[in-house]
């Protein structure tokens, strides 16, 4: 039997994974050592992570530092957190928010079906200006 956490994980990124290529969306997807998706529109590139989880704990509070590493590897200025249903803690909004003005990025956390939404209301980047639908690990060879 696996992990619950890394099988919803998983089923987290399989769901995006999914509609990106429903939608014809190119993206990286990175598996190890990464954000999970850059997908490519015509406006901009969305950098986001899934966090599947479906109650509250601990892990909310890594949504802090999971941004802030991040964003000092790609240096975006928006981040997507898409996660199950369950509230976010207040107090992780709250450093979220700090981190807004403090490092000049922006966290949204969202349900799946809001940023599928959110994404539909994107125009894809041609795959003829894109990377595609690229699987990659490579990042481990540009550390």
């Amino acid at each position: 039997m696996g992990n619950a956490i890394n099988e919803s994980g998983v089923e987290g990124e399989l769901l995006i994974k999914n509609f990106l290529n429903e939608n014809k969306f190119p993206y990286i997807h990175t598996k190890n050592k990464g954000i999970d998706f850059q997908i490519y529109t015509k406006e901009n590139t969305f950098y986001v992570d899934s966090k599947n989880q479906k109650k509250a704990g601990s892990v909310d509070e890594k949504l802090v530092q999971t941004a802030r590493k991040y964003w000092r590897k790609y240096n975006y200025k928006e981040v997507y957190i898409v996660c199950g249903t369950h509230k976010i803690d207040k107090e992780v909004l709250i450093s979220l928010e700090e981190d807004e003005v403090s490092h000049g990025y922006k966290t949204h956390i969202m349900v799946y079906q809001q940023f599928f939404d959110m994404m539909l209301s994107k125009t894809p980047k041609p795959a003829s200006e894109s990377l595609g639908s690229l699987e990659t690990t490579l990042e481990s060879f540009f550390e």
